[in-house]
């Protein structure tokens, strides 16, 4: 049970472990974003098949949130404003699960769109395997939302100047 608490508080003060949750988020957001930016109509059609926003908002919702997704992670890959950047990927996917959630209760299956696997060959279709991912995003997110101090970061490197020029 130590060696448990221990390691939740070296990851809370910032490791190696950190590092890579912060990158590997933040790589996701950035990969997921460029589709969505190079084909604002395609992904306005994705976010059509969940029916929750009127066709108004369709066209601002395919603008507004791969440039969110893009900022969160090049946020996240550089360590720069890292817990603005968090939360924005944590509001994000809340409202993923919650549009997930929505079409699953009322026995909706479709592709969801949200990281463009299809290029790679692999499904993402909605269902219960998709929120679970979503939420262990969040949870990672939510993590690095909370982390006091982040190695390798620029966020990091502006503290150390910061402490070495007093």
């Amino acid at each position: 049970m130590k060696r448990i608490k221990r390691q939740v508080q070296e990851y809370v003060y910032g490791n190696t472990l950190t590092i890579i949750v912060r990158i590997a988020i933040g790589l996701l957001f950035v990969y997921s974003s460029i589709f969505k930016i190079i084909d604002p109509s395609s992904f306005a059609d994705s976010i059509a098949q969940y029916r929750i926003l009127s066709d108004n908002l369709l066209p601002y919702a395919a603008i507004a949130i791969p440039y969110i997704e893009l900022f969160a992670g090049i946020c996240l890959l550089l360590g720069f404003n890292i817990r603005p950047a968090a939360m924005a990927g944590i509001i994000l996917m809340l409202v993923f699960i919650i549009a997930i959630i929505i079409n699953l209760a009322q026995a909706r299956t479709f592709e969801c769109g949200c990281f463009e696997l299809s290029h790679l060959g692999i499904s993402e279709t909605i269902g219960w395997g998709l929120m679970v991912r979503d939420i262990v995003i969040t949870v990672l997110l939510w993590s690095l939302f909370y982390v006091d101090r982040h190695p390798f970061s620029l966020q990091n490197l502006v503290l150390k100047s910061d402490m070495h020029n007093m």
